[in-house]
């Protein structure tokens, strides 16, 4: 059978959804009083700068 993808198209295809992703890293208090860091993957949608969309992110978790 013939290859249908070649490696480098896989490889283009990860860098350009990866474009579009960061990690929010966020820092809360645990039930013991200690600083406790909770990080996510964050999707920014398309056409969203990324800047403003980390702003209303949080501002909706305040």
């Amino acid at each position: 059978m013939a290859k249908k993808q070649t490696f480098g198209e896989k490889v283009g295809q990860a860098k350009r959804s990866a474009k579009n992703q960061l990690k929010l890293i966020r820092s809360g208090r645990s039930n013991k009083g200690t600083l406790r860091f909770y990080e996510e993957i964050v999707q920014v949608p398309d056409g969203k700068n990324a800047d403003g969309y980390v702003k209303e992110l949080l501002s909706k978790g305040n």
